[in-house]
């Protein structure tokens, strides 16, 4: 009998994608191009972007701080490089919201 609830790597792949669109967009324009440097990138994306995008980013890593997105969502859109990084995606993101409250422009 076929399992009709097991999920095709594709599909996984689909779904990562679309779980966290502003992180994917963040690691995309910002966290590439500042060479991984997420304390500058960070402070790039909040001079630069809309309030709302920043509260969108905000609201996705409280999602990701508090470990309600599967470890393997944050592989596939943060990267195992940052998880090493900082330990847990917890950690990135938890210093990711204490940087976007540091006071600066905004």
């Amino acid at each position: 009998m076929v399992n009709h609830t097991e999920i095709n790597p594709e599909d996984r792949q689909a779904q990562a994608a679309s779980a966290l669109p502003t992180i994917r967009d963040y690691m995309r324009t910002y966290g590439a191009s500042l060479e991984g440097n997420d304390l500058k990138a960070v402070k790039v994306f909040r001079d630069y972007e809309s309030h709302e995008r920043l509260r969108r980013l905000q609201g996705e890593l409280i999602l990701v701080k508090n470990d309600k997105v599967p470890e393997e969502t944050c592989d596939a859109i943060i990267g195992k490089k940052r998880r090493s990084k900082y330990q847990t995606y917890a950690a990135w993101a938890s210093l990711m919201l204490q940087w976007i409250s540091a006071p600066g422009k905004k």
